[in-house]
């Protein structure tokens, strides 16, 4: 079992601090961790072939050809291999599927909050870091090979002190794109017309989120107290700004002829209309807009052609784990993030253990949480089919879109139907250019 951590793409680790293998080892199953190229390392793209990207993903290719070739001599199968992740790991499984550059490499993938077209994987959305960037190292120049080669010269600490300097470089800044002009691309096509087409490595997938992913990561939305009384009034700037109708881009962030203050009371009608703003109803918005459209979509585009099983994380019993120890919110935000559901993250708390996360010990709820959680993905990676010795759990059917069930992952697993469905389908309604809802149109307006 391949585990790929998650990070945006710009920070993380694979080590043992972060992602310790003790669950792990109570099952048969042999657990790789890794690191790959990040931020401007992993990422930094001049959109051509002077520099096509995706460097991170590359590495990723190259562990999972080290697999085959040298699992063996640690009691792993070569060919019995599954690759799973979270967030950035979780969009990072999805685009291994769809490379061809994985063919061969793996035979189970799992998805955990995060796609192969999320806003922080290769959504499209194309943005001019590496002009950005060469000003910094004073390497802008008129041809990209030639800006290329200066900053290959740049030595690694200079250049990380110049991405530093351009204030990208603690956010999404670098992200996997299609790179269709390298000799052999990793993602050939936009990931929306590779799904459609089924060109992609069709194995057992499992693929999901978490109940209320934005519970983890809605505070850094809301930057400080000015903007979230904004936000409180219905400030339509803010609002856009919030729901990113507006910001940053090279490619249009909506449908020709959209206008992104129309679009935004759209979304406030239909999420708060004449109520309070509440941090709810900002909760599941925010989760929608980032990881519930993108993930949704997926499913039902790869469940066309492979055998897809789809889940939802919502323990909220006895034994439930959160983050509220490890990531307190930021001083200045006058609520709590972990009452409100399930968030981003919070998966993995059942599956690895950390230096700074406390072990769960054998005997409590939590354990038993913990238990079912590796159990069943263990399972899964042995047979194709996603089940567990631990809890009593109905049969996990294969998604598909006539019938579009799910499973619900807590200490009483049941299936569910149309998850979110109402939210899912209004979202297709707002007139936002993104692969979850049609092919990126990147053609100007007129």
């Amino acid at each position: 079992m391949v585990y790929i951590h998650g990070g945006g793409f710009y920070v993380g680790s694979g080590d043992s601090d972060i992602y310790g293998p003790h669950y792990f080892m109570d099952e048969p199953v042999v657990l790789v961790t890794f690191n790959y190229r990040l931020g401007p390392f992993g990422f930094f793209t001049t959109h051509d072939a002077a520099a096509p990207g995706n460097y991170g993903l590359l590495d990723q290719v190259l562990l999972l050809q080290w697999v085959q070739d040298n699992i063996a001599a640690f009691g792993g199968d070569p060919g019995l291999v599954t690759i799973f992740g979270q967030s950035a790991g979780g969009a990072s499984v999805s685009l291994l599927v769809l490379s061809p550059l994985g063919r061969g490499l793996f035979h189970r993938a799992i998805s955990q909050s995060g796609v192969s077209f999320s806003l922080f994987a290769a959504s499209g959305k194309r943005r001019g870091l590496a002009d950005k960037l060469a000003t910094q190292l004073g390497c802008l120049q008129p041809y990209s090979d030639a800006l290329v080669d200066c900053v290959k010269q740049t030595p690694a600490a200079v250049l990380l002190e110049a991405w530093k300097a351009t204030g990208e470089h603690d956010t999404i800044g670098f992200i996997p794109r299609v790179d269709q002009e390298r000799f052999l691309p990793l993602l050939p096509e936009d990931a929306r017309v590779l799904l459609l087409r089924g060109s992609f490595t069709v194995v057992p997938w499992i693929s999901g989120m978490t109940e209320l992913e934005a519970a983890t990561f809605l505070p850094f939305g809301l930057p400080d107290e000015e903007f979230v009384e904004a936000i409180a009034q219905k400030n339509l700037v803010a609002w856009s700004r919030f729901l990113q109708l507006t910001g940053e881009s090279l490619f249009r962030i909506l449908d020709c002829g959209a206008n992104p203050i129309e679009e935004t009371i759209r979304v406030l009608d239909f999420f708060i209309g004449d109520r309070r703003v509440t941090v709810g109803a900002l909760a599941r918005l925010l989760s929608d807009r980032l990881i519930v459209n993108e993930v949704t979509e997926e499913i039902r585009l790869a469940s066309l052609h492979a055998p897809v099983y789809k889940y939802v994380l919502d323990h909220r019993g006895p034994g439930r784990l959160t983050l509220s120890r490890t990531m307190p919110a930021p001083a200045n935000l006058p609520f709590p993030i972990t009452e409100l559901g399930v968030g981003h993250n919070e998966d993995i708390l059942y599956l690895f253990t950390g230096d700074i996360r406390e072990f769960q010990q054998p005997g409590t709820r939590a354990y038993f949480m913990v238990r079912f959680m590796v159990n069943l993905w263990a399972n899964f990676a042995r047979t194709g089919r996603p089940s567990s010795d631990v809890l009593p759990m109905p049969e996990w059917p294969i998604f598909t879109e006539r019938t579009q069930l799910h499973m619900r992952l807590n200490s009483q697993p049941e299936i569910g139907a149309k998850l979110f469905g109402e939210r899912v389908n209004f979202w297709k309604t707002v007139r936002i250019n993104e692969q979850y809802r049609h092919l990126l149109d990147r053609r100007p307006c007129f």
